[in-house]
């Protein structure tokens, strides 16, 4: 998850230079967008993840 407004300030203040993360679920609502100000006035890099992964499971027969 893309972190919230009062993460943003802890990854902020550690000195953490780079945040990746897959979903950006609460992307538009108010603290979404505060953290990406912050992020980028910071100049910490944001890398969103953009695979897929694919699951299959068979079922076999049990004797």
């Amino acid at each position: 998850m893309f972190p919230c407004n009062e993460c943003a300030k802890a990854i902020i203040q550690s000195g953490i230079r780079c945040v990746v993360y897959e979903s950006d679920k609460y992307d538009g609502i108010p603290s979404n967008a505060a953290s990406k100000k912050m992020f980028r006035d910071a100049g910490v890099e944001l890398v969103q993840l953009t695979y897929k992964v694919h699951v299959q499971a068979d079922v076999e027969p049990q004797p």
